[in-house]
């Protein structure tokens, strides 16, 4: 455990670069979306519906928009800790990766697929509540299961859409977050966060055991301490004993940064489509005036 000294003096190092980050490298305060921005007027349709949509729907885009401010602020954070981490005493290296860094990394590194989710959750029940409310002839008018709200959902609904032209333009922006290249860039961190054994963060190794099929001949990769193999029937199976190599900030801060440009490319998309959704309410429940 970090001393408590040397804890102290690590967060005051932390806020001393968090608030002196250099603006060339790192995002200017026009990269948050805006407060104040972004609200949906409460008198463009009438009807008692109305009112429970334009909640549902100023809620979510509030949420959403918060959730990616807060993901920029979450890499400034991460970036920051990254420099003090450089300057950390090599005896504080691993108390200072499991104490403090690690988790911050775990968190930001999480933060797309996070983000990716809540704009399929939030385009999902719009959608779904917009078709429930004003097309009387639609044969599904259950609720959504939220559980099962998923990327293969999400895709379903919105390739069967036709009638808003952003819905198409929405869907393939958000498949784009969190995408093969960001899992190949920080080594498929989240699968393994969330299924196997994740990687160290900067310091330290961890185990991993890959089993597979062979030919029965002597396979060895680079990561491989040691393999095993057994017969079954016919086939041969390989037990590769390995260690995997921590995950290097200097390779995974770019990609973030690149991830948040395209939660940003998606929100402005989203607005559209939403605009789109609330004329679509506009047209078929206008007001009197």
């Amino acid at each position: 455990m970090l001393p408590s000294g040397k804890y102290l003096g690590f967060q005051s190092m932390f806020y001393n670069f968090f608030v002196n980050l250099p603006p060339s490298s790192e995002p200017s305060q026009e990269e948050y979306l805006p407060d104040g921005h972004y609200m949906i007027a409460s008198d463009k349709a009438q009807g008692m519906e109305w009112p429970i949509f334009h909640t549902m729907a100023a809620d979510f885009i509030r949420e959403l928009k918060d959730d990616i401010n807060l993901f920029i602020t979450d890499i400034r954070r991460f970036s920051a800790w990254s420099r003090v981490n450089e300057q950390c005493p090599e005896e504080y290296k691993n108390d200072f990766a499991w104490e403090i860094f690690a988790p911050i990394a775990s968190s930001v590194l999480n933060r797309p697929y996070i983000i990716q989710q809540r704009f399929i959750y939030i385009s999902s029940m719009l959608l779904h509540q917009t078709k429930v409310f004003l097309d009387t002839e639609a044969k599904d008018h259950k609720p959504l299961d939220e559980f099962r709200i998923d990327r293969k959902h999400f895709r379903k609904q919105f390739k069967g859409d036709d009638a808003l032209t952003n819905g198409h333009k929405l869907m393939s922006s958000v498949l784009e977050i969190a995408g093969q290249d960001f899992i190949e860039s920080t080594r498929h961190f989240r699968n393994l966060y969330h299924h196997r054994i994740p990687q160290e963060i900067e310091t330290g190794l961890s185990p991993c055991v890959n089993i597979g099929e062979g030919t029965g001949k002597k396979e060895v990769r680079k990561s491989t301490l040691f393999s095993g193999s057994r017969r079954m029937g016919t086939k041969t199976i390989i037990y590769d004993f390995c260690v995997l190599k921590p995950v290097k900030v200097s390779d995974i801060l770019l990609s973030l940064y690149k991830q948040h440009r395209v939660c940003v490319k998606s929100f402005y998309i989203f607005w559209d489509w939403i605009s789109e959704l609330v004329e679509r309410w506009h047209s078929e429940r206008p007001t009197d005036t």
